[in-house]
């Protein structure tokens, strides 16, 4: 059984205050590389994960994903990816 999150669960914890987990300082990935930064919600109740991933073959291409409870992807970013349509929606979600 699959779960979801609905646009507004999304939106929500879209919105909510971030934190790091740790004062550490982060190097941007090389070419083929990944990074991962986790944070948390102001009350440490939610958990936060933020990719960098860099393609090693078209080194211009990359991916930033903002992500909840490990798997539930909030906002992606591809760049100098392949092109692909985006699906038709009724209401464009409101951003922040």
């Amino acid at each position: 059984m699959a779960i979801f999150l609905t646009q507004t669960e999304a939106d929500f914890f879209f919105a909510m205050e971030k934190i790091p987990e740790s004062s550490e300082v982060y190097t941007y990935p090389l070419s083929g590389d990944k990074l991962l930064i986790p944070f948390t919600s102001l009350d440490k109740r939610e958990n936060f994960l933020f990719d960098i991933n860099r393609a090693s073959i078209r080194i211009t291409k990359v991916t930033y994903q903002n992500r909840v409870r490990k798997s539930f992807v909030l906002r992606r970013l591809d760049l100098d990816g392949s092109p692909h349509a985006n699906p038709e929606v009724e209401n464009v979600p409101e951003i922040f």
